[in-house]
């Protein structure tokens, strides 16, 4: 089993925050503030598929039933929760059509890893000269749906809820991640020039918020520059690659680095906090600033821990009632 990053914990514990933030933009006086949001899921993509590539030599029913039961009762679970929260609290019927566009957009972000897993494990799966032949098909279908098929007059690089444009995106950066396990980890390994690596992946991390942010400066403050939108990927790609090699460069040099707890339980309910988060939400906007902002992380991240701790407490009992029946 290979050694555990802890670097790459503090890193998805900071992505979960900044997800958190993006979501609380009624609840800050300028909607400015809410921001993170797309540097989280970069990061939290990026470490996964970095963290995945090292699993996939398992066979794929056992590795895709792990995966899934990481995710989709917990899922089941809160979206019962919301329903029924809704029905107490009278609030308006949605037809069939209406509730399975409202559960697609509200939790886009489960779907589209729901839809990334047995793509991603049959890619990474093929010899390991085939992946740079991957990396450039990926490219070329991402520029040529964006050609096609994006409208440009628009704004969909960071669309609410799940647009197609944004899963390919963070498909390719998930994608971008395991591709790049076997070149880093090496490169960490054969060669120990640590202040010449970490300029140059200081330099890649810079150069994404860099890029990123002057197209949303463009876009917010000068009105224009729709059709270059996906420079926004492209700088959250450069930014998630850059971030990903300090990460590993630090644990090269830190390598008895441990988190602390709360970050390292942070780090492990990312999804619980997610789906707690935009199944809530609605209850914080009308709270006046910063009292709404601090109830609402401290709800989240408490329930999230909560529900996080609470499934693995399941997942034992029912693993140790498997086990006796066998015996």
């Amino acid at each position: 089993m290979a050694k555990r990053i802890y670097a790459l914990d503090t890193a998805k514990a900071a992505a979960c925050l900044l997800i958190t933030n993006s979501h609380c933009s009624a609840m800050y006086p300028s909607s400015l503030f809410a921001i993170g949001g797309s540097q989280g899921n970069t990061i939290f993509f990026i470490i996964s598929g970095f963290l995945l590539s090292r699993t996939v030599q398992k066979p794929f029913k056992e590795w895709i039933i792990k995966r899934y039961l990481r995710i989709i009762p917990q899922t089941i679970i809160v979206i019962v929760m919301w329903l029924l929260f809704r029905m107490a609290n009278q609030v308006p019927t949605l037809g069939i059509v209406e509730l399975f566009l409202e559960i697609l957009n509200q939790y886009w972000f489960i779907w589209a890893i729901c839809i990334f897993y047995p793509v991603y494990y049959a890619i990474m799966r093929q010899n390991k000269i085939k992946h740079r032949y991957i990396a450039f098909v990926y490219l070329a279908i991402y520029f040529i749906s964006y050609i096609l098929f994006v409208n440009k007059n628009q704004f969909t690089a960071e669309a609410q809820g799940f647009h197609l444009y944004k899963i390919l995106n963070y498909f390719g950066v998930m994608l971008f991640g395991g591709l790049l396990n076997d070149y880093l980890t090496k490169k960490r390994v054969v060669k120990n020039n640590f202040g010449k690596e970490i300029v140059k992946s200081l330099s890649l991390f810079l150069l994404g918020i860099a890029i990123w942010a002057s197209e949303y400066a463009v876009i917010i403050f000068l009105k224009s520059g729709l059709e270059y939108q996906f420079l926004i990927h492209l700088g959250n790609c450069l930014f998630g690659i850059g971030l990903l090699e300090m990460l590993l460069i630090y644990n090269s040099i830190h390598s008895d680095y441990v988190p602390s707890t709360i970050v390292e339980r942070i780090a492990s309910s990312t999804l619980e906090i997610y789906l707690i988060q935009v199944s809530i939400l609605f209850l914080f906007k009308n709270m006046v600033f910063p009292i709404g902002l601090l109830l609402f992380y401290i709800t989240v991240i408490g329930l999230g821990l909560v529900l996080q701790k609470s499934m693995n407490l399941l997942q034992r009992v029912v693993t140790v009632r498997r086990c006796s029946k066998k015996y």
